[in-house]
């Protein structure tokens, strides 16, 4: 007895489990079924909409009955803006404009008052335009319905992504008559039976981007780039990722090489369409120069299933240490410079009081190595300058010095670059421009200062930037040829002039610098400016400045050129031809005959040189 029971107790267990397990299977697929129900509802329910404009090549519209009026519808007067729906491959216009059209002498009204709607299928690229047009004339007004495709046989379409073009053509519309003879005559009313009327509408689409209706990776920026970026810092950029398309999009995999590169963020997820997530690249750099990489996106977009993003830093700045002692001396290093790269170190600012700058220094060393530099930089000699002035040009000066010590020895560096900076103040002053400075890197070997070739790479009202290379550094210096000017001679025709007679004024200048200049003669009399005159002198050339001058009143004349006085000339009221002297020697050397001899020499050699 008690084996039966224990049987029917077992048998009772066994249909109770499987009922349970039944129970427990059918709620889990039909919550399953449920899920999988949402998420295809959830993502058919997403509007996959593409705005667009559109308007026409030309067209024709012809109605009528007995006898047919062809009207031809202008380029670009049929304006359409409207909406695609992707998923449904159909579309509907928001706003529509026609324009009027003449027929027989009428002003005819076009108008769709309720707009178009119809076909926009991208497979089979056909398009089609369905609406109600009304007719209004002399305030009748006639309305009919067409159904324009592509698909008719005089009909086309191309649809290719962001653009599509439609021949939409209509040979089975009827229109009945308003009932007024004259307009009705005038259009050809009724027109009641098929083939009577047609509509051609050549439209070209002008549409938003569309991604498609599967998952699609979209991306805000095309790369991303660290700028400004110090050895030793740490910078951090965003990128933002999301679903341009109509599925669900999911992120399998990021990935980010480089050892100074960092990604923070979750390296796989999911994106409903629409959807975003941010990520982001950090960029921390422990050694100078530029560096690139690329962020790679692996996801189920089946156009692009592997999307590469690159990533980029400019010139990374190497840090330096300044002397705050002096704040003219900078201290480098940079550690593991492969052979061939170039080390840029950028220098800090100085004082405001310093009108001369070494801005950046490049270093190209022939074997991979360890580089260490002191840089020590004034508009003043420094203590390492040295004294020689071997290899200036006359008149040269020095705008400011450079002392450049590194640890490499000559044979180790392929090239040394330096840029400098002078102020362009200084340079005004002393009545020279940017392209009369040159770096001067000194020759220890030949104890010269060896002029470097130096590009002016840009001018500014602040100041002149200079750039010149070498193949190893030294103590540098910045100098500027300077025009220097000297009035060589001066004549004067009389030395006594009576009031209204023309007194000549011979001046001769000479540039003893080393390069030209443009020299101003101001003749002044008794310290009042009465004509001035300019000209370019070469280095070591000369020009003749010749005034005249007539006097209105009897007098003693001061006669100045510049600040160089000339003579003291006496004026009266009346002066016969014997009291006047066409050979005036003036005070001290240099004039008298002399003068004379020179103004001939002048007036013929230096003629193209007078103002």
């Amino acid at each position: 007895m008690s084996n039966t029971l224990a049987r029917v107790s077992l048998a009772l267990v066994g249909v109770l489990t499987a009922v349970t397990l039944i129970t427990a299977l059918s709620l889990s697929g039909a919550a399953s079924d449920q899920q999988a129900e949402q998420t295809t509802a959830s993502s058919a329910d997403v509007d996959v909409e593409t705005e667009f404009t559109a308007t026409n090549s030309g067209g024709v519209l012809e109605i009528g009955g007995d006898e047919i009026n062809e009207v031809p519808i202008p380029p670009r007067t049929i304006e359409i803006e409207g909406v695609v729906d992707e998923r449904a491959g159909t579309w509907e216009s928001t706003a529509v404009e026609f324009p009027a059209v003449d027929i027989e002498g009428f002003d005819v009204d076009l108008e769709v008052p309720d707009g178009f709607e119809g076909e926009f299928d991208r497979d089979e690229e056909t398009i089609s335009a369905d609406g109600e047009f009304v007719i209004s004339a002399v305030g009748e007004e006639v309305a009919f319905d067409i159904e324009a495709s592509s698909e008719n046989p005089e009909g086309s379409a191309t649809i290719d992504g962001d653009s599509a073009s439609g021949e939409l053509v209509d040979e089975t519309f009827l229109v009945e008559e308003t009932g007024n003879f004259l307009i009705d005559g005038a259009i050809g009313l009724p027109a009641d039976e098929e083939g009577e009327n047609r509509i051609v509408m050549p439209l070209e689409f002008d549409l938003e981007e569309f991604h498609g209706l599967d998952p699609a990776v979209g991306v805000e920026t095309d790369s991303v780039q660290f700028d400004d970026v110090g050895a030793g810092e740490t910078a951090t950029e965003q990128v933002e990722i999301e679903n341009d398309g109509a599925e669900p999009l999911e992120v399998k995999n990021l990935e980010l090489a480089g050892e100074d590169f960092g990604l923070f963020g979750s390296d796989s997820f999911t994106l409903a369409p629409g959807e975003q997530e941010t990520v982001e690249i950090t960029f921390a750099p422990d050694q100078p120069g530029a560096q690139t990489t690329h962020l790679t996106i692996e996801s189920n977009d089946p156009d692009r299933p592997t999307r590469t993003l690159p990533v980029s830093s400019g010139d990374v700045e190497l840090d330096v240490t300044l002397d705050d002692e002096d704040r003219t001396t900078v201290s480098a290093i940079a550690e593991e410079v492969a052979a061939g790269e170039s080390t840029e170190i950028s220098l800090p600012d100085p004082p405001e009081d310093e009108e001369y700058q070494t801005e950046s220094i490049n270093i190209t060393p022939e074997v991979d190595t360890e580089i260490e530099m002191d840089v020590t930089t004034s508009s003043q000699p420094l203590e390492t300058t040295p004294e020689i002035r071997d290899g200036f040009a006359t008149n040269t000066t020095m705008v400011g010095n450079s002392s450049v010590d590194t640890n490499l020895a000559d044979e180790e560096i392929v090239e040394f670059e330096m840029s400098s900076r002078v102020d362009q103040t200084q340079l005004e002053e002393w009545g020279t421009d940017p392209g009369n400075v040159s770096l001067y890197r000194f020759d220890e070997s030949t104890q010269h200062w060896e002029k470097q070739e130096t590009e002016v790479v840009e001018v500014t009202d602040e100041g002149v930037l200079l750039e010149a290379s070498a193949d190893h550094p030294s103590e540098w210096t910045a100098a500027a040829s300077r025009p220097e000017f000297e009035i060589a001679e001066a004549d004067v025709d009389v030395d006594l002039a009576g009031v209204g007679e023309t007194v000549e004024i011979d001046v001769f200048v000479e540039n003893t610098g080393g390069t030209e200049g443009t020299y101003v003669a101001d003749l002044l009399l008794d310290d009042e400016r009465v004509e001035s005159k300019e000209s370019v002198i070469d280095s070591g050339g000369q020009a003749l400045f010749d005034f005249e001058q007539t006097f209105d009143e009897s007098g003693t004349y001061e006669v100045q050129v510049n600040e160089k006085s000339i003579t003291e000339l006496d004026v009266n009221e009346s002066v016969s031809s014997d009291q006047t002297d066409d050979s005036f020697d003036g005070e001290g050397p240099g004039f008298g005959i002399a003068g004379a001899i020179l103004a001939v020499l002048g007036l013929t050699l230096l003629a193209h040189r007078k103002h």
